[in-house]
């Protein structure tokens, strides 16, 4: 066999010319990167430059696959996928492993049993990616920049063809903290952050409701206020929440142990700050004209010390490039009649994309 190299690294950030790799990039042999510098952190998304050896021989693969699926392990997933088709391959992949015994089974589960199961259910994702089964042009969860710290913030947009949202970085796009919860009649309704609206049951003062197809309680405190509760106890803090199907924005994200972050607003709604354990802060900056967010910037004593990204838009005010922290462009966006229609990252991978309206959406 040849020499063992990184397989893995940064989408965004080089050294040298060649990609930074962190803790959890693989090595062409299968392997995970464990370990790395606890004062230097790489931001961006994570992208395969070689190809990668399976870490586990395809020999013992096979040979145990069908031994592990009679074992039981399938009753236990097959329960997952069931809540787990609506809440996608994230959420449900680490929990159906935990039904299997040992690394080999879990190995086993992933490639042989979760995985095509899984793709069955929510459909199947290509070109990088696109939802074959409805038509939508998907960039899930795509990393600006990470801060860390007790509480990290990790700055990540994620785009979808299909939504009518118009957010900060424009149509189709959503950011983690654009979450909201509105009340009209006796639901309560919240827009996630992927642009969903996911309904509950309104509850009284004192009450909580679990909703199973996304993994969450709905809860109402003592004093009226709205909040989500996940089942690691992560709330998400929104306040009070009148009945006029008006949208209340996110408000604080707060963990069992007290560390949060706080989400500061204008009386419009607009994120102008957001704070972290720790006194990590970041202020939002937008074009006065088209109110599009146009940097990020890390704020030390109340000064600002380092641009975070930078967006760029075109015309119709689409987000159409972005900048990481070093000025460096690293992403490029173009769009016709409000649909992606091509993109590209700093290493020159190019995807471009056709449209049809088909029963009436563009697909």
């Amino acid at each position: 066999p040849g020499p063992i190299r990184i397989a893995e690294g940064s989408t965004n950030v080089f050294i040298n010319s060649v990609a930074a790799a962190r803790k959890g990039d693989k090595l062409t042999c299968g392997a995970t990167i464990s370990g790395g510098s606890n004062n230097v952190f790489i931001g961006g998304g994570r992208y395969r430059y070689l190809p990668v050896d399976d870490e586990i021989p395809g020999w013992l693969r096979t040979t145990v696959d069908v031994l592990m699926a009679v074992a039981g392990a399938a009753g236990g997933i097959a329960q997952l996928l069931k809540a787990g088709a609506q809440a996608g391959m994230k959420a449900v992949l680490p929990c159906a492993l935990k039904f299997t015994a040992g690394f080999v089974a879990g190995e086993v589960a992933s490639r042989y049993v979760v995985e095509p199961v899984a793709r069955s259910a929510i459909g199947g994702l290509t070109g990088n990616p696109v939802d074959t089964t409805t038509g939508r042009k998907l960039i899930p969860d795509e990393i600006d920049f990470s801060l860390p710290g007790l509480m990290p913030i990790e700055w990540s947009r994620f785009y979808a063809s299909n939504l009518d949202v118009d957010s900060v970085l424009g149509k189709g796009w959503v950011l983690p903290w654009e979450q909201s919860l509105r009340k009209r009649g006796s639901f309560v309704y919240l827009t996630d952050n992927q642009g969903r609206t996911v309904p509950f049951v309104d509850i009284a003062p004192g009450q909580r409701i679990y909703n199973p197809h996304e993994q969450v309680y709905l809860v109402c405190t003592q004093g009226g206020h709205y909040l989500l509760q996940t089942l690691d106890n992560i709330f998400f803090y929104f306040g009070e929440v009148p009945g006029d199907n008006k949208p209340v924005p996110l408000d604080r994200i707060e963990n069992a142990l007290g560390q949060f972050l706080h989400f500061t607003r204008t009386e419009q709604g607009t994120l102008t700050d957001i704070t972290a354990t720790g006194g990590i802060r970041v202020h939002l900056h937008y074009d006065e004209v088209t109110t599009r967010l146009t940097s990020v910037k890390r704020i030390v004593d109340n000064e600002a010390v380092e641009t975070l990204v930078q967006y760029h838009y075109d015309s119709y005010g689409q987000l159409a490039e972005v900048f990481n922290r070093n000025g460096d462009s690293v992403r490029r966006f173009s769009y016709t009649d409000g649909v992606m229609t091509r993109h590209s990252n700093a290493l020159g991978l190019t995807c471009e994309y056709r449209w049809e309206i088909i029963d009436g959406q563009p697909r």
